[in-house]
């Protein structure tokens, strides 16, 4: 009965080190695709900075198209593995999601809103990849209040 007990007590021990293995596995794998998508996501805001600017007088249009398709396929790869943009202009001020790199005075706008994003924010897998460069909207009473102006 003391070899029974045993032998159910390694039994046990194995199964739980198998799934503590199996977990630190897992996120190992991520934090390296993570760490791999951060390095990648640069040469995606590159993208979007060429399709954003204005159009060059005497530029080929199909250039352009190739860039466009060639950004798409690019997002189209990027969400296959779990990657996503997320929305920020319009939103609460979230810290968990914004970083903050600028302050308007904006009355027209509730505050702590974010009204305009320089740079995009990405999830993977529902977690923050990289947060969103915002800028804030303040009331100019919360400005005079705090001493400050708008940056």
């Amino acid at each position: 009965e003391s070899l029974f007990d045993r032998l159910l007590r390694k039994q046990a021990e194995f199964e739980n080190f198998r799934r503590r293995t199996n977990r630190e596995r897992e996120d190992w794998r991520r934090q390296a695709q993570e760490a791999l998508l951060r390095e990648i996501l640069p040469a995606l805001d590159n993208f979007d900075r060429a399709l954003a600017a204005p159009p060059t007088r005497g530029a080929d249009p199909a250039f352009r198209t190739g860039v466009e398709l060639i950004h798409r396929d690019f997002l189209a790869a990027l969400e296959r593995l779990g990657v996503r943009p997320f929305v920020a202009v319009g939103q609460p001020f979230d810290p968990t999601r914004h970083e903050a790199v600028g302050r308007v005075e904006r009355p027209d706008v509730e505050d702590q809103t974010v009204v305009a994003e320089p740079l995009r924010g990405y999830l993977f897998q529902d977690r923050v990849l990289r947060p969103a460069q915002v800028v804030v909207a303040v009331h100019p009473a919360a400005a005079a209040a705090s001493g400050e102006g708008a940056a």
